[in-house]
């Protein structure tokens, strides 16, 4: 006897695991301070959920709109860390980079109407989440190396996501934007789900 699973459970099946594990996470927004070198910046983007999760929905909307995004998202990574590395950010950041998680999202699920805002969506979102890292990372000796293997982690992921993604049904990806989606308010509200 083989196993075939409901293609109707999948989605909400799909969706309650994700938030159960971006729940359960206990370094889903743990931003604090980086160590150096460059084993240290391959792990940094891949500890944080919340930046794992943004990775892999970039990679997911470049594999469902365009791989030209994936410039996009190039430019907003180098803009974001610039700027976090000077020492600037936005109020409410935390809460931006898991918007910009639920945003990705929202252009998966409505290709056709967002998909002229979908470049400057990626490179803000990714800016945010580049920001948050470039307050974290490291001050020293070991910072470039450190910088280095953040964005070599950080490009893996995205290429390996896409290549996969590429492989999948168009309307597969518009679901699983509805997974980034949730994902995206379920790290929004992480902060709130801990402290109470």
């Amino acid at each position: 006897m083989v196993f075939t699973p409901n293609r109707r459970l999948l989605l909400p099946v799909g969706l309650t695991a994700a938030l159960v594990a971006t729940l359960a996470s206990p370094s889903a927004q743990a931003h604090g301070e980086a160590s150096g070198g460059l084993l240290a910046g391959v792990a940094h983007p891949l500890l944080g959920l919340d930046h794992l999760v943004m990775l892999v929905a970039v990679g997911t909307v470049a594999a469902a709109l365009s791989t030209r995004l994936l410039l996009w998202a190039l430019a907003g990574a180098l803009l974001g860390a610039a700027i976090g590395f000077a020492g600037v950010t936005v109020p409410a950041a935390e809460i931006l980079a898991s918007l910009a998680i639920a945003a990705v999202g929202l252009v998966l699920m409505a290709p056709a109407r967002l998909a002229a805002v979908a470049g400057p969506l990626v490179a803000g979102g990714i800016a945010i989440h580049a920001m948050l890292h470039g307050l974290e990372a490291p001050r020293d000796q070991g910072s470039l190396l450190w910088w280095t293997g953040a964005l070599l982690a950080s490009a893996l992921v995205v290429g390996v996501t896409t290549v996969l993604m590429q492989r999948l049904p168009a309307p597969l990806l518009r679901r699983a934007g509805a997974v980034f989606v949730v994902l995206g308010g379920g790290l929004l509200f992480l902060p709130v789900a801990i402290s109470a």
